[in-house]
């Protein structure tokens, strides 16, 4: 008679595993069911609303183990929209894919119900649940440890099928919910505006020493601030601009009037549509991002050492951008270009030139009457603060 037993968790040490997670991935309700020969483990995860920055790659790997075998289930990754064009990018020119094992590709802020079965074995019982997290960047990768989620799996009377065979990858089945679980509330200032406002950032997400990646992957949590084109004077009741001023203006004021928090870091970038002469659109863009500082800093009592300048010069990450979310003709074709083109070619063909002479110049038209338009005039905004 086949028979379903519950396997026993003790969870003295989960308290610590949750610590021990906080701002990546936070696990709770750990289950295992031993079904027939089949054993199933199951938790509720739920991903942070920052878990990976831009460019980066975080892979949350579960496991069980009793010291000498282990059962690795399948992983959890979470990939910043930077980190996954890079992947194709390296894809495309080098033939290989990056390949992780049965993965569950999740995003920041969502909630699953994860469940992974696989064939029961004798040395599970007993055994112990933990979990490790890899954040994986351009320059290497960091290895958060190995937490216990749940240990001591400890099982009553069972009967198995016969036949039950060894655990192996290709035998693991795997189980995504996505569910809508309120978070925990936030405590500070600084936490409850960063729920409702996009481009209030914690400041471990500022880098001084890469700016560029605080824009690259999220530059659609910024605020946007636009400018006539051209042009690098600012307009702050001008084309929509008086909106954006007052919610940037009122959330620096809570976080400066703030018992818990208060503004760490400013970035304002300034860029320019990528046609044309770079020297022009390059000083153009550090004027806008200069112009925008000088205001941030005469309406709200920020130092001018905490408001930061990023020349983003010519846009051309906001262009591939627009690119690849739009159903245009030779779409692929554009985003090769953008990337292994070089802006400035000593041996060949610039960037821009390359795309003008596409198909006829007819697709680099589509992007002069669709794209441009809107790269040729906008600024961006992201407040960091930090906890007291």
């Amino acid at each position: 008679m086949k028979r379903t037993i519950i396997l026993t968790i003790t969870f003295a040490a989960f308290a610590l595993a949750a610590s021990a997670q906080t701002g990546k991935i936070s696990v709770s309700g750990q289950r295992a069911v031993v079904d027939g020969d089949r054993v199933s483990v199951s938790f509720d995860a739920s991903v942070a609303q920052r878990a990976v920055r831009s460019g980066h790659t975080l892979v949350y790997r579960p496991y069980l183990t009793d010291g000498r075998s282990r059962w690795t289930l399948p992983e959890i990754v979470v990939q910043s929209r930077r980190a996954r064009i890079a992947q194709q990018r390296h894809a495309w020119i080098s033939g290989k894919q990056t390949t992780y094992d049965n993965p569950v590709y999740a995003r920041n802020g969502e909630r699953l119900q994860y469940t992974a079965s696989a064939s029961w074995q004798p040395w599970m019982d007993g055994a112990r649940l933990a979990a490790e997290a890899i954040d994986m960047g351009c320059c290497g990768s960091s290895n958060d440890g190995s937490v216990t989620l749940a240990e001591n799996l400890t099982l009553g009377e069972r009967r198995l099928r016969s036949g039950a065979g060894p655990v192996t990858g290709s035998g693991t089945e795997t189980v995504i919910v996505l569910v809508d679980k309120p978070a925990n509330e936030p405590k500070t200032t600084g936490d409850v505006l960063a729920t409702t406002e996009s481009y209030v950032l914690p400041v471990s997400e500022f880098d001084r020493n890469f700016p560029q990646v605080m824009f690259d992957d999220d530059r659609e949590d910024a605020l946007r601030v636009y400018f006539d084109v051209n042009s690098a004077v600012l307009d702050p009741f001008g084309h929509g601009n008086a909106g954006v001023m007052r919610r940037l203006l009122a959330a620096i004021r809570k976080l400066q009037t703030s018992p818990d928090s208060r503004v760490a870091q400013i970035v304002v970038a300034g860029f320019a549509s990528p046609e044309g002469s770079f020297d022009l659109n390059d000083r153009l863009a550090y004027n806008r991002a200069a112009a925008l500082k000088k205001y941030i800093g005469e309406n709200s009592g920020v130092a001018d050492e905490r408001i930061h300048i990023y020349n983003g010069a010519e846009d051309w990450q906001g262009l591939r951008t627009m690119v690849e979310d739009s159903d245009m003709p030779n779409r692929d074709r554009v985003t090769d270009i953008i990337d292994l083109v070089p802006i400035h070619n000593p041996h060949g063909e610039s960037r821009e030139r390359a795309l003008m002479k596409l198909d006829g110049g007819r697709t680099y038209r589509y992007m002069l009457r669709n794209f441009f338009p809107e790269l040729r005039k906008a600024a961006y905004i992201k407040v960091f603060y930090e906890n007291k």
